[in-house]
Protein backbone atom coordinates (compact mmCIF):
# COMPACT_ATOMS: atom_id res chain seq x y z
CA UNK A 1 0.00 0.00 0.00
CA UNK A 2 2.85 2.40 0.90
CA UNK A 3 4.52 1.66 -2.41
CA UNK A 4 1.26 2.36 -4.27
CA UNK A 5 0.79 5.69 -2.47
CA UNK A 6 4.39 6.63 -3.14
CA UNK A 7 3.91 5.92 -6.86
CA UNK A 8 0.81 8.14 -6.99
CA UNK A 9 2.67 10.93 -5.20
CA UNK A 10 5.55 10.67 -7.65
CA UNK A 11 3.16 10.83 -10.59
CA UNK A 12 1.53 13.96 -9.19
CA UNK A 13 4.91 15.65 -8.66
CA UNK A 14 6.01 14.73 -12.17
CA UNK A 15 2.72 15.99 -13.62
CA UNK A 16 3.09 19.35 -11.86
CA UNK A 17 6.71 19.67 -12.94
CA UNK A 18 5.89 18.81 -16.54
CA UNK A 19 2.93 21.15 -16.84
CA UNK A 20 4.23 23.94 -14.62
CA UNK A 21 0.99 23.92 -12.58
CA UNK A 22 1.26 25.93 -9.39
CA UNK A 23 4.78 27.14 -10.21
CA UNK A 24 4.76 29.09 -13.45
CA UNK A 25 2.98 32.18 -12.11
CA UNK A 26 4.42 34.99 -14.23
CA UNK A 27 3.41 38.43 -12.91
CA UNK A 28 3.27 41.91 -14.43
CA UNK A 29 5.45 44.65 -12.92
CA UNK A 30 4.93 47.52 -15.36
CA UNK A 31 4.29 48.62 -18.95
CA UNK A 32 3.97 51.80 -20.98
CA UNK A 33 4.37 53.87 -24.16
CA UNK A 34 6.91 56.60 -24.78
CA UNK A 35 10.62 57.25 -25.18
CA UNK A 36 13.32 54.94 -23.85
CA UNK A 37 17.12 55.13 -24.10
CA UNK A 38 18.46 52.74 -26.71
CA UNK A 39 21.97 54.22 -26.88
CA UNK A 40 23.55 52.48 -23.92
CA UNK A 41 25.64 49.32 -24.08
CA UNK A 42 23.62 47.77 -21.24
CA UNK A 43 20.29 48.10 -23.12
CA UNK A 44 19.57 44.43 -22.42
CA UNK A 45 20.19 44.75 -18.67
CA UNK A 46 18.59 48.08 -17.76
CA UNK A 47 15.36 49.64 -19.03
CA UNK A 48 15.76 53.43 -19.01
CA UNK A 49 12.47 55.22 -19.65
CA UNK A 50 12.96 58.85 -20.66
CA UNK A 51 9.34 59.95 -21.01
CA UNK A 52 5.83 58.52 -21.06
CA UNK A 53 2.60 59.92 -22.52
CA UNK A 54 -0.57 59.12 -24.44
CA UNK A 55 -0.44 61.87 -27.13
CA UNK A 56 2.39 62.14 -29.64
CA UNK A 57 3.30 64.13 -32.74
CA UNK A 58 4.81 62.24 -35.67
CA UNK A 59 6.71 65.31 -36.83
CA UNK A 60 8.19 66.01 -33.40
CA UNK A 61 9.20 62.38 -32.94
CA UNK A 62 10.93 62.44 -36.32
CA UNK A 63 12.67 65.73 -35.51
CA UNK A 64 14.11 64.36 -32.26
CA UNK A 65 15.38 61.19 -33.96
CA UNK A 66 12.98 58.89 -32.08
CA UNK A 67 12.87 56.39 -34.96
CA UNK A 68 16.51 55.35 -34.58
CA UNK A 69 16.58 52.13 -32.57
CA UNK A 70 19.97 52.92 -31.01
CA UNK A 71 19.27 56.55 -30.15
CA UNK A 72 18.96 58.18 -26.69
CA UNK A 73 15.22 58.70 -27.25
CA UNK A 74 13.54 55.76 -29.02
CA UNK A 75 9.78 55.74 -29.50
CA UNK A 76 8.35 52.45 -28.39
CA UNK A 77 6.56 50.32 -25.80
CA UNK A 78 7.88 48.28 -22.91
CA UNK A 79 6.81 45.48 -20.60
CA UNK A 80 8.37 44.54 -17.25
CA UNK A 81 7.97 41.13 -15.67
CA UNK A 82 10.04 38.98 -13.28
CA UNK A 83 13.66 38.04 -14.16
CA UNK A 84 13.80 35.23 -16.70
CA UNK A 85 15.55 32.87 -14.29
CA UNK A 86 12.51 33.02 -11.99
CA UNK A 87 10.62 30.47 -14.08
CA UNK A 88 12.38 27.79 -16.13
CA UNK A 89 11.16 24.67 -17.91
CA UNK A 90 12.59 21.18 -17.46
CA UNK A 91 15.30 21.96 -20.02
CA UNK A 92 16.50 24.92 -17.99
CA UNK A 93 15.17 27.49 -20.48
CA UNK A 94 13.06 30.54 -19.51
CA UNK A 95 9.47 29.30 -19.38
CA UNK A 96 7.93 32.36 -21.04
CA UNK A 97 8.22 34.26 -24.31
CA UNK A 98 6.18 37.21 -25.54
CA UNK A 99 4.39 38.48 -28.62
CA UNK A 100 3.31 42.03 -29.47
CA UNK A 101 0.11 42.91 -31.33
CA UNK A 102 -0.17 46.44 -32.73
CA UNK A 103 -3.47 47.80 -34.02
CA UNK A 104 -3.66 51.01 -36.08
CA UNK A 105 -6.50 53.57 -36.05
CA UNK A 106 -8.16 51.76 -38.96
CA UNK A 107 -8.50 48.57 -36.90
CA UNK A 108 -5.80 46.65 -38.81
CA UNK A 109 -3.62 44.46 -36.58
CA UNK A 110 -0.39 42.60 -36.96
CA UNK A 111 1.49 40.43 -34.47
CA UNK A 112 5.23 39.97 -33.98
CA UNK A 113 7.03 37.26 -32.05
CA UNK A 114 7.39 35.17 -30.06
CA UNK A 115 10.59 36.69 -28.68
CA UNK A 116 12.70 36.16 -25.58
CA UNK A 117 12.61 38.58 -22.67
CA UNK A 118 15.88 40.21 -21.65
CA UNK A 119 17.38 38.46 -18.58
CA UNK A 120 16.09 41.07 -16.06
CA UNK A 121 12.56 40.29 -17.31
CA UNK A 122 11.70 43.26 -19.50
CA UNK A 123 11.04 43.70 -23.20
CA UNK A 124 10.95 46.70 -25.53
CA UNK A 125 9.16 47.11 -28.84
CA UNK A 126 10.17 49.78 -31.37
CA UNK A 127 7.00 51.46 -32.70
CA UNK A 128 8.09 51.90 -36.31
CA UNK A 129 4.50 51.27 -37.48
CA UNK A 130 3.39 54.81 -36.66
CA UNK A 131 5.66 56.17 -39.39
CA UNK A 132 2.92 55.29 -41.89
CA UNK A 133 1.30 58.57 -40.83
CA UNK A 134 -2.07 57.22 -39.68
CA UNK A 135 -3.58 59.65 -37.18
CA UNK A 136 -5.81 58.54 -34.33
CA UNK A 137 -5.76 55.91 -31.58
CA UNK A 138 -3.27 53.05 -31.71
CA UNK A 139 -3.23 50.03 -29.40
CA UNK A 140 -0.44 47.76 -28.20
CA UNK A 141 -1.21 44.34 -26.66
CA UNK A 142 1.45 42.27 -24.94
CA UNK A 143 0.86 38.51 -25.15
CA UNK A 144 2.62 36.04 -22.86
CA UNK A 145 3.51 32.69 -24.47
CA UNK A 146 4.34 29.53 -22.55
CA UNK A 147 7.44 28.09 -24.22
CA UNK A 148 6.36 24.44 -23.87
CA UNK A 149 2.57 24.46 -24.13
CA UNK A 150 2.37 27.50 -26.47
CA UNK A 151 -0.56 28.70 -24.41
CA UNK A 152 -1.07 32.46 -24.85
CA UNK A 153 -2.70 35.18 -22.75
CA UNK A 154 -2.78 38.97 -22.99
CA UNK A 155 -1.06 40.49 -19.94
CA UNK A 156 -1.05 44.23 -20.76
CA UNK A 157 -2.54 46.74 -23.21
CA UNK A 158 -1.78 50.40 -23.89
CA UNK A 159 -3.45 53.00 -26.11
CA UNK A 160 -2.01 56.23 -27.44
CA UNK A 161 -2.98 58.94 -29.92
CA UNK A 162 -0.83 59.94 -32.90
CA UNK A 163 -1.21 63.25 -34.70
CA UNK A 164 0.84 65.36 -37.05
CA UNK A 165 0.43 68.54 -35.01
CA UNK A 166 -0.39 67.09 -31.58
CA UNK A 167 1.06 68.60 -28.39
CA UNK A 168 4.67 67.80 -27.57
CA UNK A 169 5.18 64.29 -26.19
CA UNK A 170 3.79 64.08 -22.70
CA UNK A 171 2.67 67.72 -22.72
CA UNK A 172 -0.85 66.87 -21.58
CA UNK A 173 0.50 65.33 -18.39
CA UNK A 174 -1.75 62.31 -18.99
CA UNK A 175 -0.66 58.90 -17.80
CA UNK A 176 -1.20 55.45 -19.20
CA UNK A 177 -3.83 53.32 -17.47
CA UNK A 178 -1.94 50.60 -15.66
CA UNK A 179 1.36 52.52 -15.68
CA UNK A 180 3.47 52.13 -12.56
CA UNK A 181 5.27 55.23 -11.24
CA UNK A 182 7.20 53.49 -8.46
CA UNK A 183 10.59 51.85 -8.83
CA UNK A 184 14.25 52.61 -9.45
CA UNK A 185 15.44 55.81 -11.11
CA UNK A 186 18.95 57.03 -11.86
CA UNK A 187 19.97 59.70 -9.36
CA UNK A 188 23.61 59.81 -10.46
CA UNK A 189 23.13 61.69 -13.72
CA UNK A 190 23.98 65.38 -14.01
CA UNK A 191 20.84 66.01 -16.10
CA UNK A 192 18.40 64.89 -13.34
CA UNK A 193 16.63 68.26 -13.56
CA UNK A 194 15.99 67.84 -17.30
CA UNK A 195 14.51 64.35 -17.28
CA UNK A 196 13.64 61.31 -15.18
CA UNK A 197 15.81 58.32 -16.09
CA UNK A 198 13.77 55.27 -15.08
CA UNK A 199 15.77 52.09 -14.52
CA UNK A 200 12.96 49.73 -13.49
CA UNK A 201 9.30 49.92 -12.52
CA UNK A 202 7.30 47.50 -10.42
CA UNK A 203 4.60 47.09 -7.81
CA UNK A 204 6.30 44.46 -5.62
CA UNK A 205 9.66 45.05 -3.91
CA UNK A 206 11.93 43.33 -1.40
CA UNK A 207 13.52 45.56 1.25
CA UNK A 208 16.52 43.21 1.46
CA UNK A 209 17.08 43.39 -2.31
CA UNK A 210 16.75 47.17 -2.31
CA UNK A 211 19.32 47.53 0.46
CA UNK A 212 21.74 45.22 -1.37
CA UNK A 213 21.20 47.24 -4.56
CA UNK A 214 22.13 50.47 -2.78
CA UNK A 215 18.70 51.88 -3.62
CA UNK A 216 18.58 54.12 -0.55
CA UNK A 217 21.39 56.41 -1.70
CA UNK A 218 19.73 59.47 -3.23
CA UNK A 219 22.57 60.09 -5.68
CA UNK A 220 23.05 56.49 -6.76
CA UNK A 221 22.38 54.90 -10.16
CA UNK A 222 19.40 52.97 -8.75
CA UNK A 223 17.33 55.02 -6.30
CA UNK A 224 14.07 53.65 -4.92
CA UNK A 225 11.31 56.19 -5.28
CA UNK A 226 8.25 57.49 -7.08
CA UNK A 227 7.87 60.04 -9.86
CA UNK A 228 5.29 62.25 -11.52
CA UNK A 229 5.39 63.78 -14.99
CA UNK A 230 3.13 66.73 -15.68
CA UNK A 231 3.08 69.47 -18.33
CA UNK A 232 6.01 71.85 -18.75
CA UNK A 233 6.09 74.53 -16.06
CA UNK A 234 5.65 77.19 -18.73
CA UNK A 235 2.02 76.05 -19.05
CA UNK A 236 1.24 77.19 -15.50
CA UNK A 237 3.50 80.24 -15.25
CA UNK A 238 1.93 83.67 -14.72
CA UNK A 239 2.64 86.64 -17.06
CA UNK A 240 5.04 87.94 -14.41
CA UNK A 241 7.05 84.71 -14.58
CA UNK A 242 5.80 83.07 -11.36
CA UNK A 243 5.18 79.30 -11.44
CA UNK A 244 1.68 78.90 -10.02
CA UNK A 245 1.61 75.17 -9.21
CA UNK A 246 3.67 73.28 -6.66
CA UNK A 247 3.23 69.71 -5.46
CA UNK A 248 3.13 67.61 -2.33
CA UNK A 249 3.30 63.87 -1.72
CA UNK A 250 1.32 61.70 0.71
CA UNK A 251 2.74 58.28 1.66
CA UNK A 252 0.49 55.81 3.46
CA UNK A 253 1.97 52.73 5.11
CA UNK A 254 0.31 49.27 5.37
CA UNK A 255 -1.26 50.20 8.72
CA UNK A 256 -3.01 53.22 7.24
CA UNK A 257 -0.77 55.90 8.76
CA UNK A 258 -0.14 58.72 6.27
CA UNK A 259 2.69 61.25 6.12
CA UNK A 260 2.64 64.31 3.83
CA UNK A 261 5.68 66.06 2.38
CA UNK A 262 5.80 69.42 0.64
CA UNK A 263 4.98 71.69 -0.94
CA UNK A 264 7.86 71.60 -3.42
CA UNK A 265 8.58 73.06 -6.84
CA UNK A 266 8.52 71.03 -10.05
CA UNK A 267 11.61 70.72 -12.20
CA UNK A 268 11.32 72.98 -15.25
CA UNK A 269 10.15 70.22 -17.68
CA UNK A 270 7.28 69.50 -15.26
CA UNK A 271 8.47 66.37 -13.48
CA UNK A 272 9.17 65.54 -9.84
CA UNK A 273 10.72 62.60 -7.99
CA UNK A 274 10.26 61.44 -4.41
CA UNK A 275 12.79 59.27 -2.55
CA UNK A 276 10.84 56.52 -0.74
CA UNK A 277 12.88 56.42 2.45
CA UNK A 278 9.64 55.66 4.35
CA UNK A 279 9.83 51.95 3.51
CA UNK A 280 13.10 51.57 5.40
CA UNK A 281 11.04 51.03 8.56
CA UNK A 282 10.68 47.44 7.34
CA UNK A 283 6.88 47.39 7.34
CA UNK A 284 5.65 44.70 4.93
CA UNK A 285 2.38 45.05 3.05
CA UNK A 286 0.69 47.49 0.70
CA UNK A 287 1.92 51.09 0.53
CA UNK A 288 0.29 54.00 -1.31
CA UNK A 289 1.82 57.15 -2.83
CA UNK A 290 -0.43 60.07 -3.79
CA UNK A 291 0.62 63.22 -5.66
CA UNK A 292 -1.18 66.55 -5.30
CA UNK A 293 -0.76 69.82 -7.15
CA UNK A 294 -1.10 72.90 -4.95
CA UNK A 295 -1.99 76.35 -6.34
CA UNK A 296 0.51 78.94 -5.15
CA UNK A 297 -2.10 81.64 -4.36
CA UNK A 298 -5.38 79.87 -3.60
CA UNK A 299 -3.73 76.81 -1.95
CA UNK A 300 -6.28 74.67 -3.79
CA UNK A 301 -5.16 71.04 -3.91
CA UNK A 302 -5.86 68.48 -6.61
CA UNK A 303 -4.86 64.82 -6.50
CA UNK A 304 -3.28 63.98 -9.84
CA UNK A 305 -1.77 60.52 -9.39
CA UNK A 306 -1.96 57.49 -7.10
CA UNK A 307 0.22 54.37 -7.03
CA UNK A 308 0.14 51.34 -4.78
CA UNK A 309 2.96 48.84 -4.29
CA UNK A 310 3.80 45.93 -2.05
CA UNK A 311 6.85 45.62 0.19
CA UNK A 312 8.17 42.28 1.38
CA UNK A 313 11.11 41.68 3.77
Amino acid sequence: MKSFRFSIACCIVILFAATGLGAQDWFLQGHGIGLYDGSRSDYDRTLRVVQTGDRWSLQELADMGAFRTNGPKVFGAWLQGPPTDTFKNLSGLPAFLYKVRITNPGGESRTEGPYNFYPPGFATFFLADVQDGKEGTWQIDWILVNRDSRQERTVASDRFTMGRTAPSPGATGAHQAGMVHVGLYDGSRSDYAERVSIVQTGNRWSLKDLVETGAFRTNGPKVFGAWYRGPHTRTFTSPSGVIMLHYKVRVTNPKGKANEYGTYGFYTPGHAVYFLADVMNGMAGTWRVEWFTVHRDTKEEKRVQTDVFEMIP
